[in-house]
């Protein structure tokens, strides 16, 4: 095995610990999680407790939204798992940490907002939702 000494400074420096540090958790990543990609970087690995499903579902939420204006639309839940879910077409602007009510086939649950994001796109506003503690996941079974 050969030995490379170079000498780093300034934002080289910087570049070249935090590819070092990315590639470190990256190996104990792998290490602890086998079915992880084993090429490429960082992006797109996810370590989520729970898988997630392709399907879409038609959903209705109500609440608040951030004129203090209180709404009932329906909208597409995505990337679904039992703890939460992507929401998009909202047409109503809501702030991370809002509840919603979501509710599928008459089971009704409070869910409170991850993130939002303007898609600008025909998907309009996107929400992450997090299923609250206390709650059951309206479409689990499914």
């Amino acid at each position: 095995m050969k030995h490379l000494s170079v000498e780093l400074s300034g934002a080289c420096l910087a570049r070249f610990q935090l590819r070092l540090c990315c590639g470190m958790v990256r190996d104990v990543l792998v290490n602890s999680y086998p079915s992880l990609p084993r090429t490429g970087g960082l992006e797109g690995m996810e370590l989520r407790s729970e898988p997630r499903s392709d399907d879409s579902l038609v959903v209705t939420i109500n609440g608040i939204d951030q004129g203090g204006e209180s709404f009932k639309q329906n909208v597409v839940a995505t990337r679904i798992s039992n703890s939460g879910a992507l929401l998009s077409g909202l047409t109503r602007l809501m702030r991370s940490g809002d509840v919603l009510w979501v509710e599928h086939k008459g089971k009704k649950s409070r869910f409170k907002i991850v993130w939002v994001r303007n898609s600008q796109t025909a998907q309009l506003i996107q929400a992450a939702i997090h299923l609250m503690k206390s709650e059951h996941c309206p479409w689990a079974n499914m």
